[in-house]
């Protein structure tokens, strides 16, 4: 790789180190379900922050509810985040991207 292909490649935002656009579609719906997902665990956590509070401030909460509260919503949040792991069967798919095979691309052995 000359030097000019370095210098663009570390100036630019995406680099594709492949010819499959198909990945980069893969990444940009990957990308919008992290933002998805990361917006969703923000959400849950504040209302669940917000919910104890307002027992707290009504005088029905207990530091130890609080701190169940916390670690549920910690846990869940986190598995929440896990649905973004691929699974062994789309990390099979994505690596092993071709294009199809036609007939007409391939030499008939006999």
């Amino acid at each position: 790789m000359g030097e000019g292909a370095a210098l663009a490649m570390e100036a630019s935002d995406v680099t594709l180190m492949d010819s499959n656009l198909e990945k980069l579609v893969y990444m940009t719906q990957l990308g919008r379900r992290v933002i998805r997902t990361i917006v969703e665990n923000v959400i849950f956590s504040l209302v669940t922050k917000a919910i104890v509070m307002g027992f707290a401030f009504a005088g029905r909460a207990s530091l130890w509810a609080a701190i169940v509260s916390d670690v549920g919503a910690m846990l869940l949040v986190t598995l929440n985040g896990m649905k973004l792991l691929p699974s062994s069967r789309k990390v099979r798919e994505n690596d092993l991207l071709v294009s199809p095979v036609r007939e007409e691309n391939c030499e008939h052995v006999v």
